[in-house]
């Protein structure tokens, strides 16, 4: 059986300079701007690549509002840059 996965790719249409401080602003890499830096600010244990133990760098901070909803939601992706963790399981986080 013959199935094909559709798939989407965003690229980066130019730099926003400096790292912005609004956390509705989708970005490529840069450090994270959380939506509310005074509550709820994950641990760091949640960038900590699974495969070797460094710290993970930011791939993408993306805003994703929910439809119908009061809520806002930012999706945070991290990955391992290191080359002997790419694939492997824990070397990703979102």
């Amino acid at each position: 059986m013959n199935q094909q996965k559709q798939i989407a790719l965003g690229y980066s249409d130019g730099d926003i300079g400096t790292d912005s401080i609004d956390p509705f602003t989708s970005k490529l890499g840069g450090q994270p701007q959380w939506l509310d830096e005074t509550s709820s600010i994950p641990g760091q244990s949640l960038a900590v690549c699974g495969q070797c133990n460094s710290t993970m760098v930011l791939l993408a901070q993306t805003y994703a509002p929910l439809d119908n909803s009061p809520y806002d939601r930012v999706l945070y992706i991290w990955a391992c840059n290191r080359r002997k963790c790419t694939g492997k399981p824990g070397a990703a986080s979102v």
